[in-house]
């Protein structure tokens, strides 16, 4: 290669990434970055967790990591990936609540909702702790309707 050549990619600019950050496809899920302030957990823990007392109002659930969203996720990728995340789940889990209800009238519906609820319930927890550690991470069995 020519002198000229390598200066001229040395020089080219290099584009940054301004997606959220992905969890890795290998090893364990930590965040891209070591360095996240109090708030960045606090705000990436309760969208996950906040949609539990967000059942108690008509779309709260949805509502709560939309609001945490919109307001703190231009701020930090890490608050977004999990708002995101959680903006996901809980789209999803109305829509399954929404044919599980009308699986009801055919009593098939029953065990189905008591396996959603606990289903719901234990991904919300697992999705908490593993932002509470700082570590990225994807709910199963979803839509991925926001990105």
């Amino acid at each position: 290669m020519t002198e000229e050549k390598i200066n001229a990619e040395s020089a080219s600019p290099q584009k940054e990434d301004k997606t959220a950050p992905q969890p890795p496809e290998t090893g364990d899920n930590q965040a891209a970055t070591t360095e996240l302030s109090k708030d960045d957990n606090l705000y990436a823990v309760l969208s996950h967790l906040a949609p539990l007392a967000g059942y108690l109002i008509i779309i709260g659930q949805i509502a709560v990591p939309l609001l945490i969203l919109l307001t703190k996720g231009k701020e930090s990728d890490y608050i977004k990936y999990h708002a995101t995340e959680s903006l996901n789940f809980q789209i999803s889990v109305t829509i399954y609540w929404i044919i599980t209800y009308m699986l009801i009238f055919l009593l098939i519906g029953i065990p189905i909702a008591i396996g959603l609820a606990i289903f719901t319930v234990v991904l919300m927890i697992i999705a908490t702790v593993k932002a509470s550690n700082g570590e990225l991470y994807r709910y199963p069995l979803i839509f991925r309707f926001v990105k």
